[in-house]
């Protein structure tokens, strides 16, 4: 009975507990929605080991997360931390306890979701635009929009421009300084083909 159980639980791509890393081929490369026919997803902030002061980290987890949102009809709500109960959880591990893509399925007490790692390894850090940038503290914003765009299962692509590219680059002004990532034309076509684009609601 076990067994059958455990195999069930194989073919639907979960594994108790703990669920193996889920690679580029069957998520970056697929155009398969995660979340079903849900528009109204909910996250939550497990636990914060980033360095960065918990409301900063929230904003800046809400940010990314609306940014997609405003361009795609769903929408995603922050819920109480260490809520399992949710649709994606955001997670910080040491490089070498966390999934290598940065994101992971799983099934835990009857409930699935997807967690989105991030690594305690790095000095993480929350940029403003024109401000000088450190390569030795990354732009967490920039990390966690193209975590969200691969948790929606959005392939990557070779553009130079796009969030969804393999390793996404800060951009800089001649100067050095930071400028905000914004999602490329070719971010915001791959999204809305999946998922369709955001009505928007007109005042009569």
């Amino acid at each position: 009975m076990f067994y059958k159980i455990f195999l069930s639980l194989l073919l639907l791509g979960f594994i108790v507990n703990d669920a193996a890393p889920l690679t580029n081929n069957n998520i970056l490369k697929t155009n398969e929605k995660p979340f079903k026919d849900k528009q109204n997803l909910v996250y939550s902030i497990f636990h914060n080991s980033s360095g960065l002061p918990t409301s900063d980290l929230q904003k800046v987890i809400k940010k990314a997360f609306d940014t997609w949102s405003a361009v795609i009809p769903l929408t995603f709500t922050e819920d109480k931390p260490k809520n399992k109960n949710v649709d994606i959880q955001v997670k910080f591990f040491p490089r070498d306890v966390g999934p290598e893509l940065g994101f992971q399925s799983y099934y835990e007490n009857g409930a699935s979701y997807i967690g989105i790692s991030f690594q305690t390894d790095f000095k993480w850090k929350i940029y403003s635009s024109g401000e000088k940038y450190n390569s030795e503290m990354p732009d967490i914003y920039l990390r966690a929009l193209k975590l969200v765009g691969a948790t929606l299962r959005l392939k990557e692509n070779e553009d130079s421009k796009s969030i969804m590219q393999a390793w996404p680059k800060v951009t800089l002004d001649s100067n050095g300084n930071y400028v905000e990532p914004k999602l490329s034309h070719e971010d915001i076509k791959t999204a809305q083909e999946m998922y369709g684009k955001k009505k928007i609601k007109q005042c009569l």
